[in-house]
């Protein structure tokens, strides 16, 4: 499933299938070929229902040309070969559905009738059989000059991405994976705010529905029960590290749910550059969180405040000293003390030009290396990239 529905953008291979027959599909109208015009002459079209006698091949082709989406569209021109009764080049249906739906099947000749054969300079030449209705809807039609039978949306020669997208074009859209997938994100960390977001951490009533006996109280705070937005950020425990991270936190009314902090970040933001670092250490965040849930539960190590904040600290440093990307933090005051990331208010000085130095502590790069290899007084941070 794409990101933006909400998935990890891994292609199935259902959506393979499909893709791989729209395209040859594709080709098989607007490409002259002795395979394509051997299947003509054999099969007629893909929507022919009276075709008894087929491959397993044709088969396959034939249901993906029926989930061929609207933005698939036949051109009819003087020379089409499109079928008449066939392919669905009349308002997005075939002549032979529109004759079976009235009991006019008897209509329906048994050989391959070409469009072209019924246009007579530039004009409809239809037969007198044909009911005076169903005449004035293919009048309606007009007659391009395109020499291509099929059209994919504006473009005149789609890609394989084109037919993968439409596969998932009737998926929902989730406006949170800009947030979890944004520029520069960590694998690490995005894959783990993406479990969040679809409530796929196995958190303590998650453990409960599948049989598991444990403790329903949440494992930080030690007063409610324990799920997904409890403990992303309704919990003070996690609460209070979100405060340290982002001081702005301090001024929303009620505590926030992970989403909302990041739509918040994303209102509060507006340097592009600022508001990715800002989706960065969110997700780093969570990351760890998580990650100190975990040595709780089944490492039997509690780390406190100052254990967790470390380790953010000093793996986002060494994560953006290990892709190149140190600039993402000029211009920005990050601390050694409480505060990661201060505001733009104007009662406090959180905004501090660099000017490619850290005050005395030599050059931008050197001081996010020294600070990245300092150790820990709390602990030993081992880093998964």
């Amino acid at each position: 499933m794409p990101k933006p529905s909400g998935g990890l953008g891994i292609t199935t291979i259902e959506s393979l299938y499909y893709a791989f027959g729209c395209s040859l599909i594709w080709r098989y109208y607007n490409i002259k070929s002795y395979l394509y015009t051997w299947w003509k002459e054999n099969y007629v079209s893909f929507w022919n229902t009276g075709c008894k006698r087929s491959t397993v091949y044709w088969k396959f082709l034939c249901e993906v040309a029926r989930k061929l989406p609207e933005t698939f569209k036949f051109n009819i021109n003087d020379s089409s070969s499109l079928s008449f009764f066939w392919e669905p080049w009349c308002s997005s249906s075939s002549v032979a559905e529109r004759l079976k739906s009235k009991n006019l099947d008897h209509l329906i000749t048994p050989q391959n009738l070409a469009v072209s054969s019924l246009i007579s300079t530039g004009n409809w030449n239809l037969p007198p059989s044909i009911p005076p209705n169903l005449a004035a809807i293919i009048k309606a039609i007009p007659i391009t000059s395109s020499l291509a039978n099929c059209g994919w949306h504006n473009k005149e020669k789609p890609n394989f991405k084109s037919f993968i997208k439409s596969y998932f074009s009737d998926c929902p859209f989730v406006p949170w994976f800009k947030h979890v997938w944004h520029k520069h994100f960590a694998l690490h960390f995005s894959t783990c705010c993406w479990m969040a977001f679809k409530h796929k951490l196995k958190t303590v009533d998650i453990l409960l529905t599948w049989g598991i006996l444990v403790n329903p109280i949440c494992s930080f705070c030690h007063l409610y029960e324990e799920n997904h937005n409890h403990l992303f950020f309704e919990c003070n425990y996690t609460f209070q590290i979100l405060k340290k991270v982002f001081p702005c936190m301090t001024s929303m009314l009620f505590r926030p749910n992970l989403g909302q902090v990041f739509c918040h970040i994303d209102d509060r933001e507006t340097d592009i550059s600022r508001k990715n670092y800002c989706f960065l250490l969110l997700c780093a965040t969570v990351y760890y969180i998580w990650r100190a849930w975990n040595d709780r539960i089944f490492g039997n190590s509690v780390d406190c405040h100052s254990t967790i904040l470390a380790n953010i600290k000093r793996a986002i440093a060494c994560y953006l000293l290990l892709t190149k990307n140190v600039h993402l933090l000029e211009g920005l005051l990050w601390q050694p003390g409480p505060a990661f990331l201060k505001d733009d208010d104007d009662s406090n000085n959180y905004m501090i030009p660099l000017d490619g130095h850290f005050g005395n502590q030599g050059s931008f790069s050197s001081f996010w290396m020294s600070f990245a290899a300092a150790e820990s007084p709390t602990s030993t941070l081992i880093l998964h990239f």
